[in-house]
């Protein structure tokens, strides 16, 4: 039997809506290797494309010809009543003999963001979803509703803020604020002038991943601009109703809470979002995220593949 025959590989996988990644963790010598594709968001690629672009991501993060003992794959869009039965169908094909975990991907934002352990994690990515679990192993989340009626606090709606402000200093006949002259800038093929320019996003078909982007520019503006503050101000204020929904649910005290996706690193989201609990009397505490979602998705690997030892092993390879 060849060496390669008795490693022993865990994988996890992050398939999100903008970019689809896979870690691979070889638990006796602590290897570890990763590969990164398109986006895999289950409702919105669908399940052919999404199937394609996770199995071609999961093979690259692995040494030619070998199998991993367990999977586990984190989904955007993935809803399991509706979508369990194919994706089972999908992973009993795909990998006869391995065990496979599909979890929605606010999952491996959670195990990342506290590194497997009880709290809350909020997600202000292209969407928002905010996920909690206590020390009972009990589990609760609100949000995640898409962007027809959801997507409160996300950078999408950021995103979405950041454009009805700019048409509203149009409609005023204003001057192009801090804000407009930056989004401007970033993107000057969209036109030369703000009319033009936000024509040029419906001309060039933005998508709402590319809407989503503009909010890194309010974040930064927000330094010059009180209409990107308001913004800002706003998305906390969005996001603290899911947060309080989880926390009362879970209903344990003193439960760390931790922010991840595009704007979790905002410190002026953090701190509003911050006020905005305390005053409504939560008791959580907001603290640094641990790890990535990608490293979620392989901590949950490994807590399948081993349970707490393995999830310690892993956690000290990637700490490293």
């Amino acid at each position: 039997m060849s060496d390669h025959a008795t490693r022993s590989w865990v994988v996890g996988v992050d398939a999100g809506g903008t970019r689809t990644r896979a870690a691979a963790a070889e638990l006796a010598s602590g290897e570890l290797r990763t590969g990164q594709g398109e986006g895999a968001n289950w409702t919105v690629h669908g399940p052919v494309v999404c199937r394609e672009r996770i199995e071609g991501v999961l093979a690259a993060a692995l040494p030619a010809g070998e199998l991993p003992s367990v999977i586990c794959i984190g989904i955007a869009g993935y809803y399991p009543p509706d979508h369990g039965e194919t994706v089972d169908r999908w992973t009993q094909e795909a990998w006869p003999g391995v065990t496979v975990r599909v979890v929605p991907d606010v999952l491996n934002a959670w195990a990342g963001a506290l590194a497997d352990e009880p709290g809350i994690v909020v997600i202000s990515g292209t969407g928002s979803i905010c996920y909690g679990r206590n020390s009972k192993g009990q589990e609760a989340r609100a949000g995640g509703w898409g962007p027809l009626f959801g997507d409160e606090g996300s950078a999408y709606a950021v995103g979405v803020d950041c454009l009805r402000a700019l048409a509203q200093e149009v409609d005023w006949g204003r001057p192009p604020s801090p804000l407009g002259r930056r989004v401007m800038g970033r993107w000057p093929e969209l036109g030369s002038d703000m009319r033009g320019w936000l024509r040029g996003i419906y001309r060039l078909k933005w998508t709402r991943e590319q809407v989503a982007e503009l909010a890194a520019e309010v974040v930064a503006a927000a330094e010059e601009d009180d209409v990107a503050r308001h913004i800002i101000h706003r998305a906390a204020g969005d996001l603290t109703p899911q947060v309080l929904a989880v926390e009362n649910a879970l209903g344990e005290a003193d439960l760390p809470l931790a922010l991840q996706g595009g704007l979790s690193t905002a410190e002026r989201l953090r701190s509003e979002l911050q006020r905005e609990l305390k005053a409504l009397g939560s008791a959580l505490r907001v603290v640094e995220t641990r790890f990535s979602p990608l490293e979620g998705a392989l901590l949950l690997a490994a807590e399948v593949h081993g349970g707490r030892e393995a999830v310690e092993t892993v956690r000290r390879r990637i700490e490293t």
